[in-house]
């Protein structure tokens, strides 16, 4: 959890964009009951279109009311407030936000999670992307795989996992790709037990059935119990050849969620903004920095900062609960990024980092 807060190795073609990572912590009589994590993508040729200059709301989880913690929701907006405080002073060119947790299946924003949609909705976010479905089925439900005369199949290395390919002849029929690695072990204590379908595509009807079929039978070897397909809500010819082959709906999850309330904002005020002279934005110097915002009913925010390449190596985390007007910081292996709280309000200290020099 904590290495995925540093990077994010899967992600090997955005992660390179992001030039500075933000992760902030709420807490609430002493427990922490939110968090959230923050990205800034770059502004520059390297970096896709649509990600340039894109500050995003990568994850945001938080406690649902509960009868032992009846009153979370001022933590949580106090965080959410802090969230759109932080892309506001990055000044990006747009705001995103997602539900992308460092664990398989997560992404988007899953129906079950109607505290998070409320909280996004709340603060002006909207869902203006597409809605997929997560299926999943027991490997033992799926068809067996049949034999037909003249069509062979042979296992490879895919793009997105183990390939099975099959072939009447030298003609390929179709494909379907399964990986049984959605966990890396060291992130996770249960990796296996789990796969995916990366891709299926076939030519002719029925065809998908039998390669189901062979990549069950092989992930049955593999010790597999359980396998994974996504598709959109909308095409539903897949959901039902899906289904009626034995998978069955997990949930739902909404992807694309953009915050419309600033966007107005913004483009009422982006002429007079660029006439601005000798405006810049402020960036972060290599390392991880932290930092501590107490409120007086009680609520807490702890803010890690750490720009894109710094290296932190081992490190030690910790909340200490304050018992003077001080705020307590969170702490690691580099600095201390305190505030105190006086008759004016927060005051921060100059943030510093004696890290070395960013790993290559």
């Amino acid at each position: 959890m904590l290495s995925a807060l540093e990077r994010q190795p899967d992600e090997f073609i955005t992660d390179r964009w992001v030039c500075e990572r933000v992760t902030l912590v709420a807490e609430q009589r002493r427990s922490v009951v939110a968090a959230a994590h923050l990205l800034r993508y770059r502004d520059d040729a390297e970096v896709g279109a649509s990600y340039r200059e894109v500050g995003e709301i990568h994850w945001f989880v938080h406690h649902p009311r509960a009868s032992f913690r009846p009153d979370p929701q001022e933590a949580v907006d106090l965080l959410m407030s802090a969230c759109l405080a932080r892309l506001a002073r990055w000044n990006v060119r747009v705001r995103y936000a997602d539900g992308s947790l460092p664990a398989p299946l997560v992404y988007g924003l899953p129906r079950n999670g109607p505290h998070i949609r409320a909280t996004y909705e709340r603060a002006g976010f909207r869902h203006v992307g597409d809605t997929e479905i997560l299926l999943i089925a027991r490997v033992t439900d799926l068809p067996a795989p049949k034999p037909r005369p003249g069509v062979t199949v042979e296992r490879t290395l895919g793009e997105c996992g183990t390939r099975f390919t099959a072939y009447d002849g030298k003609h390929a029929l179709g494909f379907i790709e399964v990986d049984t690695a959605l966990a890396r072990p060291e992130c996770h204590t249960r990796a296996a037990g789990l796969a995916d379908i990366g891709n299926l595509h076939t030519e002719a009807d029925g065809e998908e059935r039998r390669l189901l079929g062979h990549a069950a039978a092989w992930l049955d070897l593999c010790g597999v119990d359980r396998l994974i397909a996504y598709e959109n809500a909308s095409d539903t010819q897949a959901l039902t050849l899906l289904t009626a082959a034995g998978f069955h709906e997990l949930t739902r999850t909404d992807r694309g969620w953009e915050h419309r309330a600033w966007t107005r904002i913004r483009s009422r005020t982006a002429t007079s903004s660029r006439q601005m002279p000798g405006r810049k934005r402020i960036g972060w110097s290599s390392g991880t920095s932290t930092r501590t915002i107490r409120q007086p009913s009680g609520s807490v925010i702890h803010i890690s900062i750490s720009p894109q390449g710094s290296f932190t190596g081992g490190r030690t985390i910790s909340t200490p609960f304050a018992t003077s007007s001080s705020c307590a910081a969170v702490t690691s292996a580099t600095c201390i990024h305190s505030c105190t709280a006086g008759d004016g309000g927060v005051s921060e200290r100059p943030e510093s980092s004696r890290k070395p020099p960013p790993r290559k």
